[in-house]
């Protein structure tokens, strides 16, 4: 069974010290859950809110992924709110599962069709009804998740194909680097199963 390996990037907006962007990554020995948040705006604030929503999926991450969402709702109704992701990939059952709410990106290079649609809302503010999709995980799919600091445009200028082979880590670096946004938090996860060997690559 492939391991699953990811790599990040992440940075706060210019002239800011702190970024509104959170991420968490959970490993498990059958496969992964990862979690992007982007708090509303920038600065203390937006990182405030950012915290407190990673702060519970760290605490609740063995849980079903709507009630994730929904702890998360209920924890950070006192913060300016934020928008989410959560994916969670078994490699022993093959399963991918997405529930999102707001503007966080996702592109699956897949075997099968990955397309799952985030509802429209703000964790903590004006949260939508929930929806979670289910996909087939095939060994070998490459998944990308990224905060609005990142141009939808890297999904169509070729850049994954390119480079897919590459280690996860080197290929979110290439991704930030072509199409981050200066004017805004960047969050970026590749995640992918270790099929290559790369004695210099840098993985997480």
């Amino acid at each position: 069974m492939a391991k699953l390996k990811y790599g990040v990037y992440c940075r706060a907006k210019a002239g800011y010290g702190v970024s509104g962007d959170a991420y968490l990554v959970k490993e498990y020995p059958d496969g992964m859950l990862v979690c992007l948040v982007d708090g509303l705006g920038s600065g203390p604030l937006a990182a405030q809110a950012a915290q407190v929503a990673i702060q519970w999926v760290a605490e609740h991450h063995q849980s079903p992924l709507t009630q994730i969402v929904t702890g998360c709702h209920n924890a950070m109704r006192s913060t300016r709110g934020a928008v989410m992701a959560l994916t969670r990939i078994n490699t022993q059952t093959r399963k991918l599962s997405f529930i999102g709410v707001g503007n966080i990106g996702f592109r699956a290079w897949s075997a099968e069709s990955v397309q799952p649609i985030s509802q429209a809302g703000i964790v903590g503010n004006r949260m939508p009804s929930l929806r979670e999709f289910n996909f087939a995980y095939t060994p070998g799919d490459l998944i990308v998740l990224h905060t609005d600091g990142i141009s939808r445009r890297f999904a169509v200028d070729g850049i994954v194909e390119r480079m897919r082979p590459a280690p996860p880590q080197r290929l979110a670096e290439a991704i930030a680097g072509n199409y981050a946004k200066r004017n805004d938090d960047v969050t970026l996860v590749v995640i992918s199963s270790a099929f290559y060997q790369d004695p210099n690559a840098s993985l997480c």
